[in-house]
């Protein structure tokens, strides 16, 4: 049970109302808490006890410095959300754990909770999508700890993870093997430390059949550089469409010259990719053009050559008049 009374406060000879209240309220008990080893997936812990009321507010401290307001579920179970900025300066230490209603008297728990970065997790990966006969260099974002035989997982094939920092690791995917009539494929990517994570990341496979009917608008253009190409065709369609139906990821497109990159490669609608073909002064050789549509991570050729030429220039009419 709880206890309202009215504060007044005698100055003066006068009693004045203060218009708060002091609440008394039975003794709160802590009985146990759980988890009592913490990892970077949890967010909160349950204390069991008796004595916890949703009327006074009751605060949970860790480590005699961090605080959160407990959320009470029953007058025997509360939950406290974990100070997790601190988490990482933690690891491995124990930590004392208290209750309040005032934070002034304190309730202790006979039971420490220790930090633990033992569990892993995954939050995101980049590039999202790549070709279908792998190779593709993936980063892949989290919590993750440094582990030799640490593997990442492409639906049921696995490859080596390679760590970079406890946020950071790399990834190769593997081959996937696509029907000629398929265009694009979803899969599931996890990390594996000693088990893999119940998070995952879809990657998007797609298929590169296509790259011999792509059509090209043109196929010449200037050293000077400039010239529009639009990249089309059916089956690209059909590809970018799925991609944006299947996980709703944007391509981003690049186009290569042979080794030169072209310039505001973009997707024009669902149908086509425009570039600006890049300069090549001096050289009037033809180039092999090469696509990408994740950020140009990776390049797949196409059925076709870009010839340059020099720009034509007119020294003289005649006759000037006809």
């Amino acid at each position: 049970e709880i206890y309202a009374y009215p504060l007044f406060l005698f100055l003066n000879g006068i009693w004045i109302d203060s218009e708060q209240k002091v609440y008394f309220h039975e003794p709160i008990h802590i009985e146990s808490l759980a988890p009592r080893v913490i990892s970077h997936s949890v967010e909160s812990i349950l204390v069991h006890g008796s004595g916890f009321s949703a009327v006074v507010p009751i605060h949970c401290q860790f480590n005699h410095s961090s605080w959160s307001t407990a959320v009470i579920i029953s007058n025997k179970t509360a939950k406290c959300p974990l100070p997790m900025d601190k988490a990482t300066e933690l690891i491995g230490e124990e930590l004392s754990f208290s209750l309040t209603t005032n934070k002034v008297d304190f309730i202790k728990s006979p039971y420490p909770l220790r930090y633990s970065n033992d569990d892993m997790y995954l939050t995101h990966i980049n590039p999202k999508i790549g070709p279908s006969f792998g190779g593709t260099r993936i980063d892949v974002y989290g919590y993750f700890k440094k582990n030799a035989k640490m593997k990442c997982m492409f639906g049921d094939k696995t490859t080596r993870a390679i760590y970079l920092s406890n946020n950071h690791i790399q990834c190769i995917s593997s081959p996937i093997f696509m029907e000629e009539s398929g265009r694009v494929m979803i899969v599931n990517v996890s990390v594996s430390g000693s088990h893999f994570l119940q998070q995952s990341a879809g990657f998007i496979y797609y298929s590169t059949h296509f790259s011999n009917d792509m059509e090209i608008s043109t196929t010449h253009g200037v050293t000077s550089g400039g010239t529009m190409v639009t990249i089309g065709g059916k089956h690209l369609t059909d590809v970018l469409d799925g991609i944006k139906n299947i996980g709703n990821v944007a391509v981003t497109p690049v186009v290569k010259f042979g080794t030169n990159l072209a310039s505001n490669s973009r997707v024009l609608d669902s149908n086509s990719i425009v570039c600006n073909a890049p300069s090549r002064d001096g050289d009037f050789s033809s180039v092999p053009i090469y696509l990408s549509l994740n950020g140009g991570v990776d390049f797949f050729p196409l059925n076709h050559q870009f010839h340059y030429y020099e720009k034509p220039s007119i020294t003289k009419i005649v006759p000037l008049a006809i």
